[in-house]
């Protein structure tokens, strides 16, 4: 088990219904789930940043943009184009 920051996306901290709203839809996604993870990046205190991909293959990361649960967040990943 390990803990992966989301590659590329800012998800909210606040308000916290909204942030609790993408915690809960992260869970029923990948929770108690086997994920592949494209690591895109590595930071302090072991951070790794990833693409997490669940079964289906749909990277996670844009399903969350997608549903408007994220933003893209530029300042992390100025070179992404999808």
């Amino acid at each position: 088990v390990m803990t992966v920051r989301l590659h590329g996306i800012t998800c909210p901290t606040t308000p916290e219904l909204l942030r609790d709203k993408a915690a809960a839809y992260t869970e029923r996604r990948v929770g108690k789930t086997t994920v592949r993870v494209e690591v895109r990046g590595t930071g302090a205190k072991q951070t790794v940043y990833g693409e997490v991909l669940p079964p289906s293959g749909e990277s996670l990361n844009k399903e969350l943009v997608r549903v408007g649960l994220a933003t893209w967040a530029k300042e992390y990943a100025a070179n992404r184009t999808d």
